[in-house]
């Protein structure tokens, strides 16, 4: 029935990525890639394979990512005899695009898509092309890199704006303004006195807005889980609004963004 279908592996090309609760679970499934390995004649290269875990039984977050006990879970996992590499539960991995660890702190994927930013602004301002060909390549190379992540990777307002701020200064440069032109005015519409060029808040806020609408009017296991996890969410906000000392800028940021969206 399907309350009791469990997912043992996902695969994409040439990439398998194995499922278990157990050690003695995830053996059989590496046993499995090794027979079939062995049974079509492919090698099967260890060294460039992880087996990683986080201990969701233990009640806080030091003990459900502790490296030594990870690594005693995990060290006799093998292929065809050969022990895997492990990946420490807060050790990022890329994944389809996505920089992510098992203990879901996404500023390794806030870092790594702001540095790649950074890195395609100063190639794209220093290509000899003409500023309309620059401009178009931001709309669709510049934010479209960061498009693909927002369904997944939470991202904060601050994050969002620091992105904003990072193409201002390719904007200004294929504009030839001054440094000291305002980041406000690049976004800001050419009526206004603006560039004209788009912003990545709004862009978020559009695309996190239909995922949220199309999980919450699922009528199966995502709606159930989406409903529940928002009600969390804005019980933890009402919370924290009485306990300012330990509020989160990032948290507040992200309900705040999610309340407007709501609203609206």
């Amino acid at each position: 029935p399907p309350q009791h279908t469990h997912t043992a592996a996902k695969a994409y090309a040439d990439d398998s990525r194995p499922f278990a609760e157990t050690p003695s679970a995830m053996q059989i499934q590496l046993n499995k890639v090794g027979l079939y390995a062995a049974w079509s004649g492919m090698d099967t290269m260890a060294a460039e394979c992880k087996v990683s875990a986080i201990l969701h039984s233990k009640r806080s977050y030091a003990a459900a990512t502790d490296p030594t006990a990870v690594t005693a879970l995990l060290q006799d996992l093998n292929i065809n005899g050969t022990n895997l590499p492990i990946l420490q539960p807060t050790e990022p991995f890329k994944y389809l695009g996505f920089v992510v660890s098992l203990d879901l702190n996404w500023k390794h994927q806030v870092q790594a898509a702001t540095q790649a930013l950074q890195e395609q602004c100063t190639l794209l301002a220093r290509a000899k092309a003409p500023p309309e060909t620059k401009l178009a390549i931001d709309r669709q190379k510049l934010i479209g890199s960061l498009l693909h992540t927002f369904s997944v990777a939470p991202y904060t307002l601050g994050e969002l704006e620091t992105f904003d701020k990072t193409r201002a200064a390719l904007l200004r440069r294929i504009s030839q303004q001054s440094p000291h032109f305002p980041t406000a005015a690049c976004y800001a519409t050419r009526d206004n006195f603006g560039m004209g060029a788009e912003s990545i808040v709004p862009i978020y806020v559009q695309f996190v807005t239909e995922h949220l609408i199309t999980m919450l009017n699922d009528t199966g296991h995502l709606g159930t889980l989406a409903r529940a996890s928002l009600d969390c969410h804005l019980s933890a906000a009402t919370t924290r609004r009485g306990t300012t000392s330990q509020a989160s800028p990032a948290f507040d940021d992200s309900l705040g963004m999610l309340g407007n969206l709501l609203s609206s």
